[in-house]
């Protein structure tokens, strides 16, 4: 999506000119930006206990799961980041273990 904005109210271009001049800023700052693609994601907490540790990571590590924040105490916490294409596989890979809750925000 691009917009132009005209800043000068006159006409001393004409429609053609006006047309021209469009097109043309709409060009620069197509040629001159650069492309960033991004993907959707969908944010789960995880919530364990201590000695469930080596099973999550595990899961992480496997899934490529991008921690966002952990708290590891007793009850451990970890906020994980995971492209929409795979939220339907995280989910699952969890949903076998007991006492490991995930919640999808």
């Amino acid at each position: 999506f691009v917009a132009v904005v005209r800043i000068f109210g006159g006409t001393k271009l004409g429609v053609g000119g006006l047309i021209t001049a469009y097109k043309s800023a709409a060009k620069m700052a197509l040629e001159s930006g650069t492309v960033v693609e991004k993907k959707l994601q969908a944010i789960f907490l995880i919530n364990f206990p201590y000695v469930q540790m080596d099973k999550v990571m595990r899961i992480v590590k496997r899934k490529q799961l991008q921690i966002v924040s952990q708290k590891m105490e007793l009850d451990c916490l970890l906020k994980v980041r995971v492209d929409y294409s795979e939220v339907d596989g995280v989910q699952e890979a969890f949903a076998g273990l007991r006492e490991i809750k995930i919640q999808r925000l």
